[in-house]
């Protein structure tokens, strides 16, 4: 798969591409880190992330895609929606979800990761593949962020 080798355009957005086209590197075996969905999140669903997500892509057909970029949070929700669903998900599908070249994704990647709150690991079965997840601490940044009711708010 050649989409996987070049970095995007500018006017890549994934919010134009449907991310089927690009093959799915989600792995339904539970992240390293991942337990079942802490108390504090018991009625979020990985669902309810996805409408989040859903609802972000659609600004831009209204919008400049560039006038809300917000990397870090798209990567933040992407990883959270895994979490949730326990599953983990590669790097590349991380990239790209984020709506922005991959060279800034990755910037964006390796912040989360200085702060402690995503990590990656080595696909032990394909030693090219990394996955990427929330750590616990991300995760629990993301579930308090929730609970406070803010779901409305977090498109």
């Amino acid at each position: 798969m050649s989409h996987f080798s070049e970095a995007p355009s500018p006017e890549f957005h994934r919010f134009d591409h449907d991310p089927a086209e690009f093959g799915s590197c989600e792995d339904s075996g539970p992240a390293s880190g991942s337990r079942a969905a802490s108390e504090s999140t018991s009625t979020l669903k990985d669902s309810d992330i996805q409408k989040i997500i859903d609802a972000r892509r659609l600004r831009a057909k209204f919008f400049d895609s560039n006038l809300f970029a917000d990397p870090a949070w798209d990567i933040l929700l992407d990883l959270y929606r895994a979490h949730l669903a326990q599953v983990r998900i590669c790097v590349t599908s991380v990239c790209f979800g984020a709506g922005v070249p991959v060279s800034t994704a990755l910037r964006w990647l390796n912040a989360l990761e200085e702060r402690g709150l995503a990590r990656r690991s080595q696909d032990p079965l394909d030693g090219r593949r990394f996955f990427v997840e929330l750590t616990e601490k991300g995760a629990a940044a993301m579930a308090g962020y929730f609970a406070t009711g803010a779901r409305p708010l977090a498109v």
